[in-house]
């Protein structure tokens, strides 16, 4: 139902499932996915605010269950990123600092740590700061050289910025 754009009646599948099993963390996590998209989509932006809200709710209950659960990390971060792209640039401001916290609370908490790096380096190219996203994914590619989604990043990224012996470099391995 995600997949499809139903995210209404993805919400009320994923509410289901909670209150049969209230104690599995990737419903939240899934709650939270569902309700970021909603979050973006629904054009009554008070609407939104409160989708915003509660998809936050949902990602810190599951990090409340599993404090290691970089899955979560990431949708939070991803989700005020994505809110900051959004709202007028002094609220988008904010968002973006409560992103960029997140992501360095996760880097301190988890294992797996590409995919918060991933999204770092999203809100840096936001931003307009390059270097510092190359920075972002060159430590994700150092971190999790199985990562075939930050290679894939970075190696796109150098090709993009004329240094294609990096770019092969880079991505050789896969």
């Amino acid at each position: 139902l995600y997949r499809a754009r139903k995210a209404e009646l993805a919400l009320g599948q994923i509410e289901e499932a909670i209150k049969l099993n209230p104690r599995v963390r990737v419903l939240y996590h899934t709650k939270g996915v569902v309700l970021a998209l909603l979050a973006q989509s629904t054009e009554s932006l008070d609407l939104a605010r409160r989708r915003l809200v509660q998809s936050e709710h949902a990602y810190r209950q599951a990090m409340a269950m599993y404090e290691r659960d970089e899955y979560s990390y990431q949708g939070l971060a991803t989700l005020y990123l994505d809110w900051a792209k959004r709202v007028g640039e002094k609220e988008a401001a904010e968002y973006i600092q409560k992103s960029e916290e997140v992501i360095s609370e996760g880097l301190r908490k988890v294992r797996v740590r590409d995919g918060l790096l991933i999204v770092s380096s999203e809100v840096e190219r936001w931003l307009g700061n390059e270097p510092s996203r190359i920075q972002a994914l060159e430590r994700a590619v150092y971190e999790s050289p199985g990562s075939i989604v930050a290679r894939y990043l970075l190696g796109r990224l150098y090709r993009r910025t004329s240094q294609p012996q990096k770019a092969i470099e880079v991505l050789e391995p896969v």
